[in-house]
């Protein structure tokens, strides 16, 4: 339950080349095993690991990741966002492809966590797949989609061939609800219905500790990645002028917003 049940079905299902290390920003290997930055800073050559199977079964390669990074550019959605420099996708061989950016953008590198690879069945639809990604999925992750019911819940299973393996302790199902309404949420919670819910979700109605100190419910506290932010046009209105856009800056109480996330949110 909680906010954002898009994104967390997706990175239980879908995988970038590389991810992040943790809760921090620093890159480290997932579908690609090892990336090289050119001198120039305009293109990243990555080397893709072996062995990767998508959740249709087909295999992960290099001709698949080109066709799935030139659809997600095309769409001009979700992790197309982090694409706005790059030129092309090239083949170098089967298990090795080089992004070709337009100009330097380490916008580009540390945004391929954000640009899940899909397998290329559908990708060379009329559409580009996506009638058939409105209810499917296939991604390399832990978790297939087993079941979705709009605006009720999302069920994630198991995928035994992982390349990451299953060792260790872990779930085989996941039931994601989706519960718009706060209140109904943390009552859920309340009444141990829920296992899990996301603090941003049930709204900071109350202190944090005052929820958790309940029986049952205990508080997980780590760090974010999330930012909160106000977006401001740039280029036309008040706004188009840089005085305006710093006023609105200055007039920012950015201690009172902390205030307001009760202490647990930082200033950028």
């Amino acid at each position: 339950i909680g906010q954002g049940p898009a994104m967390r079905a997706m990175v239980s299902m879908y995988e970038g080349l590389l991810r992040y290390e943790g809760t921090t920003t620093k890159l480290s290997p997932a579908l690609a095993e090892s990336w090289k930055v050119a001198p120039d800073g305009a293109s990243i050559e990555l080397r893709l690991r072996s062995g990767v199977k998508f959740h249709d079964g087909t295999t992960l390669d290099a001709d698949t990741v080109k066709q799935s990074i030139d659809r997600t550019k095309a769409m001009n959605r979700a992790g197309s966002f982090y694409l706005q420099t790059l030129k092309e996708v090239q083949v170098v061989n089967p298990m090795t492809v080089r992004l070709v950016g337009t100009r330097p953008s380490v916008f580009l590198l540390y945004g391929l966590p954000n640009v899940y690879i899909s397998g290329k069945a559908h990708l060379a639809d009329p559409d580009r797949g996506a009638a058939f990604f409105q209810a499917n999925g296939n991604g390399t992750g832990p978790y297939k989609l087993g079941r979705w019911d709009r605006g009720q819940q999302v069920v994630l299973e198991k995928f035994d061939d992982y390349w990451g393996g299953w060792a260790g302790r872990h779930v085989s199902k996941v039931i994601e609800r989706i519960v718009p309404e706060p209140g109904t949420q943390q009552l859920l919670m309340e009444r141990g219905d829920v296992h899990l819910g996301a603090l941003g979700a049930l709204g900071l109605t109350q202190d944090p500790k005052q929820l958790a100190s309940k029986p049952g419910l205990k508080l997980v506290v780590t760090p974010s990645l999330r930012m909160t932010v106000i977006s401001l046009n740039s280029r036309k209105g008040p706004t188009k002028d840089v005085r305006v856009r710093r006023a609105l800056q200055l007039a920012t109480d950015y201690e009172g917003m902390k205030r307001v996330y009760q202490g647990y949110g930082e200033i950028a």
